[in-house]
Parts: C-alpha cells; structure tokens; sequence
C-alpha cells in the first residue's frame, strides 16, 4: 500500500540490512521486484569467512590468474563465477507456435501453446513459484499425460 519509491526504498533497507550488497559488489543495477531474486543463506557467510571473495570487473584472463578493472590480480583462484544471465527462449521451436516477448510467453494454464489446433506440445516448468518447481512440473505433467489421452 505505499508508494512505489518508497516500497523500493524500505525493500532495500531490508535487504541490506544483514549484508551490504554493494560493499561486496552484489548490489544490481535494478531497484528490488524489477527481477526474480536469488535467496542463498549461506553466500553471506562464506563471503564474511573469506571462503567466497568477490570481484568485480573481470579486465581479463592471463594464463595463470585474472587481471581486474581496478588493477588488481589473482593467480591463486580456484574458481570463476560468470554470473552473466541467461536469454529465456525456444529457439528450437517455430515462433508461430511458442514467442517469448520481454522475457513473458503466452501458454494456456501455463504449459499450452494457444493457437495450436491439437494440444500435443506442453512447456513444463515455464512458471516462477513461491517455493519448489519440482512439485508443481510434476502436477504439469500429470495434466498434460490426460491431454494426450484424449488424442
């Protein structure tokens, strides 16, 4: 019930308040509720025990380390975390039968392409639930094995 920026404004106290996302390079570019978050309890304390050390702005690679934006190097890393997103899609399909426009895709009971004549093809899993995916995509397939019993 409050003002768009102010909702922002609390959100980000609250998400800051047990960890200050900026000061280890975690802070988006986005204000919160622009994109689905990513909940890890234990990221925060791996960081404070210095088991997970941020960096950001990978300059480039050498061949025994990593050079940084701010001019720093690293040769002792044991792993490199590309953390560059990812482009939600079906570029395998025609897209008369499933598009994605902004990230969004029309299905009916989200697994359905609408305008297919025979209800032969379902996308399982195509939803962001409150809790486990598992549970419901199993649901979805259930559903659909009805579907194709009728044909």
């Amino acid at each position: 019930m409050l003002p768009k920026k102010l909702s922002i404004a609390v959100a980000m106290k609250d998400l800051n308040s047990r960890l200050d996302h900026a000061k280890y390079a975690l802070q988006p570019k986005y204000p919160p509720f622009s994109a689905h978050p990513t909940i890890n309890d234990e990221l925060p304390n791996r960081i404070v025990s210095g088991s997970v050390i941020i960096k950001a702005n990978v300059s480039r690679f050498t061949e025994t380390g990593v050079e940084f934006e701010d001019g720093t190097r690293a040769d002792d890393i044991d792993y490199v975390i590309m953390a560059t997103g990812y482009i939600f899609g079906f570029p395998f399909l025609d897209p008369s039968i499933v598009e994605v426009r902004d990230n969004k895709v029309e299905l009916y009971k989200y697994m359905f392409p609408p305008d297919l004549d025979h209800h032969t093809l379902a996308v399982i899993g195509c939803f962001q639930p409150l809790g486990a995916i598992m549970p419901i995509s199993e649901m979805q397939c259930r559903a659909f094995t009805k579907v194709l019993k009728v044909y």
